[in-house]
């Protein structure tokens, strides 16, 4: 595949199935090529008969959405943890317990953008 654009294109389209890929299933150490879950993906990707060039960009770019992908989830986990240490400590009302809650949800959407 020598077009620059489908090339481009394609890897695109790589990277929203790896990201969706990586929502869905826990990781393994080694990323990719060590989860089972992703056998599918690598076919899809050797199937598009890319060059050395063109499959180590791709490969570059996985790398980096499977880390991004396990930083934003470690994130996530320790919002969710920090929030149910609040919760466990918490001795109020229920008009405080309301706000404590609309501040850690609006709180968490802006920590994972």
């Amino acid at each position: 595949m020598n077009n620059p654009k489908v090339s481009l294109f394609l890897t695109g389209i790589l990277v929203l199935l790896v990201t969706l890929q990586t929502s869905t299933h826990p990781m393994g150490k080694g990323g990719v090529a060590d989860d089972p879950h992703n056998i599918g993906l690598l076919i899809l990707i050797n199937r598009l008969e890319l060059s050395p060039a063109q499959m180590k960009q791709v490969h570059f770019v996985l790398t980096n959405v499977v880390t991004e992908v396990g930083t934003l989830k470690a994130r996530q986990e320790a919002r969710q943890q920090e929030f149910a240490g609040e919760l466990i400590r918490f001795i109020g009302t229920r008009d405080e317990l309301e706000t404590i809650i609309s501040s850690s949800s609006r709180w968490s959407e802006q920590g994972s953008m």
